[in-house]
């Protein structure tokens, strides 16, 4: 687990134990539109994520989008 993950971890545990009512962590580079957080909080919802992308080449080396997603593997590295 690296630093900024057990960093993330406290602050989710700590928000769990509280009686607050939003979480919300953008990464430092990351630039959100000037109403995001006012669509967010009117989206009425519970959980609200992003689809992050990247791009990868194909088997043809031809480039496409695809979502990233990672996690940790046996060994603990992150792979997506």
């Amino acid at each position: 687990m690296t630093y900024k993950d057990h960093c993330r971890n406290s602050v989710v545990k700590s928000f769990l134990e509280m009686d607050y009512d939003y979480l919300c962590f953008i990464d430092n580079d990351i630039v959100p539109p000037m109403e995001g957080l006012r669509a967010l909080h009117q989206a009425n919802k519970d959980i609200i994520a992003p689809v992050c992308l990247t791009m990868k080449p194909d088997d043809r080396g031809h480039p496409f989008f695809m979502p990233v997603a990672h996690r940790y593997d046996k060994k603990g590295k992150y792979r997506p």
